[in-house]
């Protein structure tokens, strides 16, 4: 395949969409504490490192050098009041000749889903931190009279947002991520000539952003929160910012 496209867009769906599951859940683990922090107190330096621990506490250690050399951390400009989940997100370096496929426009698409994935991955760790405090204090509360209604209803609630967000990400990476690259893997083999390879690539981000509902609207990396990021984060009880 030309300039090894196949090895890059792999990587890409690996790491920018969150497809490696040991290394997404170990890099999360080691960042939740940084990146509580104000974003102006969250440093790149700091977060390379962990992104490095990440790589090797996980499969992804074994990875091509030429893909880990290009993953990297990319910090976003934050405003006032921003904790280091508002700015924090992966990176990809290419350069001639994969820019020639990847371009920057390409690029940028790769990243407006992972600031939807990194998400939806946030949530499910905040809503599993809820769910391990919950147990944690179940026996010391369940005696307590006046407060069972209202455990019973963070119980519930917390299930709810769970389904949900499970529903949602199994969807994401399944239903629309791995149909996506099943059908691209294959358009990458036909492709006789570099226009029908970047044709291809094209068709592929648009069937991933078509399926995530974000083709054709004003997407960012950044966004507002959501309501259930913001009640997984009180729930929790993680000390966030913004």
């Amino acid at each position: 395949t030309r300039f090894g496209i196949r090895k890059h867009c792999l990587a890409l769906k690996k790491y920018l969409l969150l497809g490696q599951g040991d290394f997404v859940t170990r890099l999360l683990d080691l960042l939740r504490e940084e990146l509580e922090e104000p974003a102006t107190k969250v440093f790149r330096h700091n977060l390379v490192l962990v992104l490095k621990a990440a790589i090797q506490q996980s499969n992804a250690q074994f990875e091509d050098q030429d893909v880990l050399n290009r993953l990297d951390v990319r910090l976003l400009r934050g405003v006032r009041r921003d904790s280091g989940w508002d700015v924090f997100s992966l990176d990809y370096h290419v350069g001639l000749p994969l820019n020639v496929v990847l371009t920057k426009s390409a690029i940028d698409r790769y990243l407006r889903v992972f600031a939807l994935l990194w998400r939806l991955r946030r949530v499910e760790h905040a809503l599993a931190q809820c769910w391990s405090m919950q147990a944690a204090h179940a026996s010391k509360l369940r005696n307590m009279t006046p407060l069972r209604k209202i455990l019973k209803k963070g119980y519930l609630l917390r299930n709810e947002m769970a389904h949900f967000v499970s529903n949602l990400t199994s969807y994401m990476m399944f239903e629309v991520l791995e149909c996506a690259w099943a059908k691209f893997d294959k358009e990458i083999e036909k492709a006789k000539d570099l226009d029908a390879l970047i044709d291809a690539h094209e068709r592929y981000l648009s069937q991933i952003l078509n399926g995530a509902m974000m083709e054709g609207r004003r997407w960012h990396a950044k966004k507002k929160k959501t309501g259930v990021e913001q009640k997984a984060e009180g729930s929790s009880g993680v000390n966030q910012r913004g």
